[in-house]
């Protein structure tokens, strides 16, 4: 819940605890001595985010109609989009790279 609070969105851990003052150090003593005091409070929060956590692609897996948005990587005959464009490698397509 830390690294949630303080990483800049879709940081890596490990860009993310480069950046921090202190570095494992501080880390350390937020987590295990709860310098920061805020142990119980994250704990609730992360309790809370496990309850109502939604795996996003299971949910498209399991909807048909999210499931059709994804047919240009598949074998599916239906009719495919014609901006997207594919390459292959090593004898499996794969999307194009943007440009």
């Amino acid at each position: 819940m830390f690294y949630i609070k303080t990483a800049d969105p879709l940081t890596r851990t490990a860009t993310w605890l480069n950046k921090m003052e202190g570095g494992i150090g501080y880390l350390r003593n937020v987590v295990i001595n709860d310098s920061l005091d805020m142990a119980a409070q994250w704990e609730k929060e992360m309790e809370q985010h496990v309850a109502t956590y939604k795996c996003e692609w299971k949910i498209a897996v399991e909807t048909p109609e999210i499931r059709k948005r994804f047919t240009h990587f598949v074998n599916a005959p239906e009719e495919k989009d014609p901006t997207v464009k594919f390459d292959e490698l090593r004898g499996q397509k794969k999307a194009k790279e943007w440009k």
